[in-house]
């Protein structure tokens, strides 16, 4: 008879999205974020990445482009939003109904939300912090 894995832990989903997520950004942007900070929360998760302006985006920056190099990361979002969700969706064994993503050029600073269909399945949900009643 096999036996099932056991449910991964909060964290150890967190740290599974940021391993991910650090190998996406140097596979399809080029540039892997120097820091990563995960939280799931009671209907998402929310993402903080590090230095994550592309080599293209960092040459077009230092030509005084910065309205082409705003365009090309709004594209880019665009279409990394679907990747996003195929790879986060089976390490929260839940449904991913919407990815946000935004960047800031000055900073190099993106922030990534995932909204999730239910919780995800993880062996301590009491972990997860909950959205306040109101």
């Amino acid at each position: 008879m096999a036996m099932s894995l056991p449910k991964p832990t909060c964290a150890q989903v967190e740290r599974t999205i940021t391993q991910q997520l650090q190998a996406f950004f140097r596979e399809h942007i080029g540039q892997r974020p120097s820091k990563v900070v995960c939280q799931i929360l009671n209907d998402g998760v929310v993402v903080i990445l590090h230095d994550t302006l592309a080599p293209a985006e960092r040459t077009l920056l230092d030509a005084d482009r910065t309205e082409s190099a705003k365009q090309f990361r709004s594209e880019l979002h665009e279409l990394l939003k679907p990747r996003i969700k195929e790879l986060i969706e089976p390490i929260v064994a839940t449904s991913v109904t919407a990815v946000l993503v935004d960047s800031d050029l000055d900073t190099g600073i993106s922030i990534l939300t995932a909204i999730l269909e239910d919780l995800p399945q993880v062996r301590d949900p009491e972990s997860i912090p909950k959205k306040p009643k109101g």
